[in-house]
């Protein structure tokens, strides 16, 4: 049975929010009160959480996407394929044993990034950074959050021609991620969060208004 997950009602003054962090992907198992996504808004972050057990068949608002409420964001299949249920992991893991006995390589290449976490996803991709070149210590040699930061310090130290060769020193390029500056600096622009650009306003309207 398919079941549709739903922004809760917003408070009166609240007219819509942002999916700020999926915790899970499509084929993952969840439970009834799960932390499915965080949502943002203007004042709150605000968990979102499985209605029922079942297994995440569709996610159909990405992170960043502004919603309203009662929007659909993910659709629940109640019906949990036995051999999921077995080891309470995601559809896809259910042929990684025979992937990986056929090619154990390129089964590897294959799964790694279902094998991350959101929180390494999520930075990962906030730093266009290629997962690939990053190295893995966890377990069976899976990318945890600290690889992914000691890659970026390495990424940071490295000569500006070697790093970043094609955008001139201080030349501000959000589209391409990290700019290097002139004292070997490494400058990123990212959006504002929504709490972010609620507390400028504010910041902003105090200082208009100010004797």
């Amino acid at each position: 049975m398919l079941i549709e997950v739903k922004v809760p009602v917003l408070a009166e003054s609240v007219t819509e929010a942002t999916l700020a962090t999926w915790n899970k992907k499509p084929g993952d198992v969840v439970h009834r009160n799960e932390n499915l996504v965080d949502m943002e808004t203007d004042k709150v972050m605000l968990e979102i959480v499985a209605p029922k057990d079942g297994v995440l068949a569709e996610i159909k608002k990405a992170e960043g996407d502004n919603v309203t409420s009662n929007d659909v964001i993910a659709v629940i299949d109640t019906v949990i394929p036995d051999g999921v249920a077995a080891n309470n992991g995601n559809v896809a893991d259910i042929d990684a044993e025979t992937q990986k006995t056929a090619s154990p390589e390129i089964a590897t290449r294959g799964n790694i990034h279902q094998e991350l976490s959101p929180a390494v996803r999520k930075l990962i991709a906030d730093n266009n950074l290629d997962l690939h070149q990053i190295k893995g210590s966890g377990k069976d040699g899976r990318i945890i959050k600290s690889d992914v930061l000691s890659y970026m310090n390495h990424i940071q130290s490295l000569p500006q021609q070697e790093s970043q060769p094609e955008v001139p020193a201080g030349d501000i390029d959000i589209a391409r991620g990290p700019v290097i500056e002139d004292d070997g600096r490494v400058e990123k622009r990212v959006p504002m969060s929504r709490l972010r650009q609620r507390v400028a306003e504010r910041l902003k309207d105090a200082q208009n208004t100010a004797a």
